[in-house]
């Protein structure tokens, strides 16, 4: 069974709250871990200034919820570059993905880098492809494992939309 963890951090009214999402292929959650809701203080504020944000995902957020993690995925799968900072954490591969307006390939699996870390890759038939972003080194080998785990879903995203509501109802304290 194929492993994939879906990560994503909300905030909305100054509260931050961050969620993993551990996957089968199907997108059939195996395991949910979360954080309850971070509102700094006044005093946080003024002492962290412009790297609030940055110390929130990165300490606070991200290294508590994957020590948690019971399960190891293959890959992890984000949607926002703010948490890119992922990949200085974990072992396996973190690709940023993001869905294209871009008229299907004729291939399955075929791609095109548009940047040296970023790829336009087709994924299923009829389709748009879509945009991935990966660690510069090994790319090819990176977008072929991307393919071989998560190339029968029918909408990579989708998870993430899951969680993101998750975690709404988790700051809105309706869970």
């Amino acid at each position: 069974m194929k492993k994939i963890a879906y990560f994503k951090i909300y905030n909305e009214n100054e509260e931050y709250a961050g969620g993993v999402m551990i996957a089968d292929e199907r997108g059939i959650p195996i395991e949910f871990k979360y954080t309850e809701p971070v509102k700094p203080t006044k005093v946080q504020k003024v002492l962290y200034g412009d790297v609030l944000d940055k110390y929130l995902r990165e300490e606070v957020i991200m290294a508590n919820l994957l020590s948690k993690l019971e399960n190891r995925p293959e890959i992890y799968i984000i949607d926002d570059i703010e948490n890119i900072y992922l990949k200085n954490i974990v072992k396996e591969e973190v690709v940023l993905v993001k869905k294209t307006q871009i008229n299907p390939f004729k291939e399955v699996g075929a791609y095109k880098f548009v940047k040296e870390d970023e790829a336009i890759i087709q994924i299923k038939e009829g389709q748009k492809p879509i945009r991935i972003m990966v660690d510069e080194h090994n790319k090819e080998a990176i977008l072929d494992n991307f393919l071989q785990i998560a190339g029968d879903i029918d909408d990579i995203l989708e998870p993430i939309k899951r969680i993101k509501e998750a975690l709404k109802l988790i700051c809105k304290g309706e869970l």
